[in-house]
């Protein structure tokens, strides 16, 4: 955690680390886009969706809508496409999850939100790449 003073409460910092979270979010998409995969939106489920604030934060730093689904359970409606689709209902298991999922909400991305992460990815970019080498000397040493 970088920039932490005196003046920061718990809230700051838990506050960090939720940010942290979805920097590692849009990394991972942006991996993914990089190798010719595409990203509309993001679909999430389960506990994630408790938190507008959590929800809210996924839009803005990665810059696309995030999907609620009506299931309050995915793991469950993935088991169910699953076996859907392994029992033939459905061609695929992404034809199962087309059919069975069903949107509840959408969280659009607060633009001038996404302008102000931008520039804090392009930090948190320079920061991952300038600690490579020391994190996992670091890791090493934890392991051993």
């Amino acid at each position: 955690m970088l920039g932490l003073t005196m003046r920061h409460s718990r809230a700051h910092v838990w506050r960090a680390f939720l940010e942290a979270t979805c920097l590692g979010t849009r990394a991972a998409i942006e991996a993914m886009v990089s190798a010719g995969h595409s990203a509309k939106e993001i679909t999430v489920c389960g506990g994630a969706c408790q938190s507008d604030t959590w929800l809210q934060l996924h839009a803005d730093v990665t810059g696309l809508p995030v999907i609620i689904g009506e299931c309050p359970d995915g793991p469950l409606l993935g088991c169910a496409c699953l076996a859907a689709s392994a029992a033939g209902m459905f061609e695929s298991p992404a034809a199962a999850s087309t059919a069975f999922f069903r949107r509840a909400r959408r969280i659009e991305p607060d633009p001038e939100a996404v302008r102000a992460y931008d520039q804090v990815f392009a930090a948190y970019q320079t920061c991952v790449t300038l600690t490579r080498e020391i994190s996992h000397t670091l890791a090493g040493v934890a392991g051993s």
